[in-house]
């Protein structure tokens, strides 16, 4: 497609996945005579995009929710207005082709739109400035053929912002998607194969999923396996966050693999050169299998044995890589829930620079001496434990590769519960059994002293029996005492 002649939403997703984009509209103001834009940073570095669609005109749900979620669906239309002279609603019933594309920022199910076979319609913000409709803004009727086309997935989506994450540097080979290759399967594996130009860290990867996918992802380092992860998307561009960071070293060679599995034909996102106006990828870089053993250079391939495509080399997969420079700051909180007494509920908050929750590492609880590992998961690491009794202390450290570790530190005064204790003693002879009764579930060595003789045993749930042999001929004297962290007893 020559220069300002408009574009695919392919286009507009590739611009902004691949870092080209954001920019502010004034700096790179649009004029029909230029055909050059300035290189400008990124303003946001888009990272998930959801792609939507409908089966019928009132299977409108799933669009409400994005709308109400993200703020905006990006979505299709026919315009068949010039610039500045659209009306305050629009309305096409022959085709589903479509020439514009606008944001759809709300809906009203009762609005008649005339000539529309039922009421509905979407509220469009146009990207025209506020000539035309009602300051720029317009109704979309649902049975309007050219938005949200019935079955079609990638006419829509919903750019994702509140999720994310920051990243330093983007590895990529493609700069947007512009086919799906399909072998006919159900499953297929594709991978790309990156060299890292910096010390840095693999913090996540990313593609696209044409339909809702079953998906493991592995990661090697100079052909040593160093992560692998398994999930569910539905269709779209998605990152992966890895909760880990991947130490890399200039110069290392570093593979993203993919495993996808769906429902019918399986399609990998590719990018080709006959779509694209440069090349930016070379032979051995990208490569399909549909066993996961035999490999095939999608550089070289040509593949013409699925109706209705065809493949013509060179292309690459659309597989991403995202590191991050430097090691990341983090905090550490402690919860403490007790009541003076044992056990004590501890849990251990970790949170990243940022300020969301880390999910990967581990805390090491130091409970006055005694140490316990517990993993992190969702920025949480917790257990329960049981102290002596007295002053205990507490710290929590927080470990993980890539970042900065980070600890807290408390007390907590223990004091044990006390119980009654009873006992029933029946005798034969120079036999006897005892059985110690506690009004709490005692969990704990109760010892019984003779004077010359000492038995003990354990008290389950509260009861504790203990046989007692070869006694002295006459009266005995027992003591019963009871050895706990929890609770104590008088003897």
């Amino acid at each position: 497609m020559a220069t300002n002649n408009g574009g695919y939403p392919d286009m507009a997703i590739g611009y902004l996945v691949s870092w080209l984009g954001p920019a502010n509209e004034i700096d790179d103001m649009y004029s029909i005579h230029n055909i050059l834009s300035p290189l400008l940073g990124s303003l946001v570095h888009v990272q998930n995009i959801l792609y939507i669609k409908r089966d019928n005109f009132t299977d409108n749900d799933v669009i409400k929710r994005a709308i109400m979620d993200y703020g905006a669906v990006f979505a299709t239309l026919k315009m068949r207005t010039k610039w500045g002279e659209i009306g305050p609603y629009v309305y096409n019933d022959d085709d589903n082709s479509h020439n514009h594309a606008v944001a759809v920022v709300g809906w009203d199910d009762n609005i008649d739109i005339p000539n529309a076979p039922g009421k509905g319609a979407w509220i469009a913000k146009n990207s025209w400035g506020e000539t035309g409709g009602n300051d720029g803004y317009f109704y979309i009727s649902y049975y309007d053929l050219s938005t949200f086309p019935l079955g079609i997935s990638e006419c829509a989506f919903s750019i994702i912002f509140n999720d994310t994450i920051k990243y330093d540097k983007n590895y990529q080979y493609d700069i947007g998607k512009t086919d799906y290759l399909y072998n006919n399967t159900t499953t297929v594996w594709y991978k790309n194969v990156f060299t890292a130009t910096d010390n840095e860290y693999l913090s996540a990867v990313s593609t696209y999923f044409e339909k809702p996918s079953n998906w493991e992802l592995s990661i090697y380092v100079n052909d040593e396996l160093k992560s692998s992860k398994s999930g569910f998307s539905n269709p779209g561009y998605w990152t992966i966050d890895l909760f880990e960071h991947i130490p890399l070293m200039v110069g290392d060679v570093f593979e993203i693999a993919f495993k996808i599995n769906v429902s019918n034909d399986v399609g990998v996102p590719i990018s080709e050169i006959v779509s694209l106006n440069n090349e930016f990828f070379k032979d051995g870089v990208s490569f399909i299998s549909t066993d996961g053993e035999n490999w095939q250079d999608l550089y070289t391939l040509v593949w013409n044995d699925f109706p209705g495509h065809t493949y013509k080399n060179p292309q690459v997969a659309c597989i991403k890589a995202f590191t991050v420079f430097d090691i990341i700051d983090t905090a550490t909180s402690l919860e403490i829930d007790y009541d003076g007494y044992n056990p004590v509920k501890i849990t251990a908050h970790v949170i990243n620079q940022y300020g969301n929750p880390v999910n990967c590492g581990k805390v090491v609880f130091n409970l006055s001496g005694t140490i316990i590992e517990v993993n992190v998961s969702n920025g949480i690491a917790k257990l329960c434990h049981n102290f002596t009794k007295g002053l205990n202390a507490i710290t929590a450290e927080f470990i993980a590769c890539g970042y900065l570790s980070s600890s807290a530190n408390s007390s907590i005064n223990i004091r044990k519960k006390f119980v009654e204790m009873t006992a029933d003693i029946s005798t034969d002879l120079d036999k006897a059994l005892v059985n110690v009764h506690f009004n709490d579930s005692v969990n704990g060595t109760v010892f019984i002293d003779l004077g010359y003789k000492n038995y003990s045993a354990i008290s389950v749930n509260g009861l504790a029996s203990i046989n007692l042999t070869d006694l002295n001929v006459g009266s005995n004297s027992i003591r019963i005492s009871l050895l706990d962290d929890l609770f104590e007893a008088a003897d």
